[in-house]
């Protein structure tokens, strides 16, 4: 089933238990708005729905940067720069989107087409099991099975990652992989933390529930 097929099911399934369960005139017509909108979006130019994909991912990025206090919150996707004789590609990392605290500072025009190995020091656990987690990196996993890692930046094996990090000043790092529904990582988000970063219990929740809502609003379109 096409994701398009699935969210229309998905919409006329609401429709149908607000009818069957007697539900208010309100909520039936909050649900025909909903479909109306996305039948919307789908007559818009491509360009303009991945606009209004990456504008929906934006809110959602700033609501999750405030609720869990991070200097930054970033969404990365992975992409194939190039391919070479031994044909593998070449996997680059860029970031999509970022939402920074008040006098933090913005870096996402230097988190372009940045070689994914560089970063393995802080990726290398999103592909991996518990075991594969390096110096620095914890493992935790949420009621549903989702997981998050927490990345002591000091802690890291010296190196690329550890080092652009610390020249952000970032001391403590979150970070959440974006599944799709082939059980492929496509990305991840992190959330930065200059200070003090909250107990890893603190965000685990809101974090890769949020991966969730990211995912799916990037894929909507």
């Amino acid at each position: 089933m096409s994701e398009q097929t699935a969210t229309i099911w998905s919409l006329v399934g609401q429709i149908i238990m607000i009818m069957l369960a007697g539900g208010g005139v309100i909520l039936l017509e909050q649900t025909r708005q909903a479909l109306k909108e996305w039948y919307r979006q789908r007559k818009l130019h491509p360009i303009a729905r991945s606009v209004l994909a990456n504008k929906t991912v934006n809110s959602l990025l700033i609501e999750l940067r405030a609720t869990t206090e991070a200097d930054r919150a970033a969404v990365f996707l992975f992409h194939n720069g190039q391919s070479f004789s031994n044909k593998n590609p070449l996997w680059r990392i860029s970031c999509t989107q970022e939402c920074c605290k008040m006098g933090v500072s913005h870096e996402i025009g230097s988190m372009q087409n940045i070689l994914a190995s560089l970063f393995w020091d802080g990726l290398a656990s999103l592909f991996g099991s518990d075991a594969d987690c390096g110096a620095g990196v914890t493992a935790y996993t949420a009621s549903r099975g989702q997981r998050m890692y927490k990345i002591d930046i000091t802690q890291l094996n010296d190196g690329y990652y550890k080092r652009s990090m610390l020249a952000k000043g970032v001391k403590t790092a979150f970070a959440a992989p974006l599944v799709d529904t082939k059980k492929e990582i496509v990305g991840f988000i992190s959330l930065n933390y200059c200070g003090k970063a909250p107990e890893a219990e603190e965000v685990l929740t809101t974090l890769v529930e949020s991966a969730g809502n990211i995912h799916y609003a990037l894929t909507a379109s």
